[in-house]
């Protein structure tokens, strides 16, 4: 139907609310299918009175349920496409929609954030655990919530094309803020995030490669190059090196994973690192993350560690700092090690 219309009422659903729209223009189909149901539109724009506002936009979005043998559970298969969509228009829309409350939680437990542009979706199941899906799009500044054990972002940008068996995704992003409690202490910021991620199904698991990774904030700037493999049973295979052209020690225990160092060790080394920089810094990182925290007969390798000048560092509260420190700093699994030719103390110089 062609849409020109003003100050409209309507109710979508037995369960939905009242939805009142100042404006609607455009074309738009809606049909019922079986478990489900079809819209599409070609140019629909929409005001409401709430607020919210639909920039013109092509869409069609398919959900029904599907019975694959007489003993199967239903699944859901849902299928998405817009030429252009802003998330926050996409989450309130759904409140008046006629959708399964499964998926209308989960836009709500999410909450989803940006824009995307040619999108193409398709998946079996839930969204936060499909079990199958394709997907292709290009998202601006987008963000999630940080919902049980899976990290929260806001400001992602990226460009995405895959599937559950194998894709990959460029990333090109600025100001990024990653949000992952269970991984690291605190949110961190990244002022810039550029690579290419790939993935690919091995039999019942999956393999993540991150290709030419770069990273750059207020603390730090550099490369990483990386792998992780789940395996069943275990929290996985991670395979990291990291080479930092300018890294601020004050900073190490903000990136330091929990796996690594837990929050009283990273509260520790966080007022222990008072002062430092260096110029070549690495990080490398290889073992089933199942294995830590590391001990002495673990073959895991957890190196962070490189050349630094002007450290300061306090072991104890109680004791006296050392300053001036020009060497190498290095955390060897669940070693610290500080070797430097001179420092001061207590104005006293010190010499190896």
């Amino acid at each position: 139907a062609d849409l020109d219309l003003h100050d409209v009422t309507t109710i979508l659903g037995d369960d939905v609310p009242e939805m009142v729209l100042l404006d609607l223009r455009g074309r738009a189909a809606w049909k019922t299918v079986e478990g489900g149901l079809e819209i599409s539109t070609k140019n629909l724009a929409m005001r409401m009175q709430d607020g919210v506002e639909l920039s013109p936009t092509d869409f069609y979005f398919r959900t029904s349920q599907s019975v694959q043998s007489e003993n199967a559970a239903q699944t859901a298969s849902n299928e998405l496409r817009a030429n252009m969509l802003q998330f926050e228009t996409l989450v309130s829309l759904a409140n008046f929609l006629p959708l399964d409350a499964t998926l209308r939680s989960q836009l709500d437990r999410y909450g989803p954030r940006g824009r995307v542009t040619d999108l193409d979706a398709q998946w079996h199941g839930t969204v936060d655990n499909p079990s199958s899906y394709k997907i292709k799009g290009k998202f601006a500044n987008l963000a999630l919530r940080q919902v049980s054990e899976l990290p929260g972002f806001t400001g992602l940008s990226l460009e995405v094309e895959g599937s559950d068996q194998e894709g990959a995704a460029r990333i090109n992003t600025q100001n990024l803020i990653v949000d992952a409690p269970e991984i690291m202490r605190e949110p961190l910021l990244f002022e810039t995030a550029t690579g290419q991620v790939k993935w690919q199904r091995e039999g019942d698991e999956v393999v993540v490669h991150l290709i030419d990774g770069a990273l750059e904030n207020s603390d730090f700037s550099g490369q990483v190059v990386a792998s992780y493999l789940t395996q069943t049973g275990t929290k996985g295979l991670l395979d990291l090196d990291a080479v930092l052209t300018r890294a601020d020690l004050r900073s190490a225990a903000r990136y330091t994973p929990l796996v690594g160092l837990d929050q009283q060790g990273g509260s520790w080394l966080n007022g222990a690192l008072l002062a430092g920089h260096s110029e070549d810094f690495r990080v490398r990182i290889k073992a089933n993350l199942s294995d830590f925290p590391l001990h002495e007969s673990s073959n895991a390798i957890f190196k962070i560690g490189g050349h630094v000048h002007d450290a300061t560092f306090a072991f104890d509260k109680a004791w006296p700092g050392i300053e001036k420190i020009a060497g190498e700093f290095l955390i060897d699994g669940n070693k610290l090690q500080v070797k430097a030719p001179s420092a001061r103390t207590l104005a006293a110089e010190l010499k190896n």
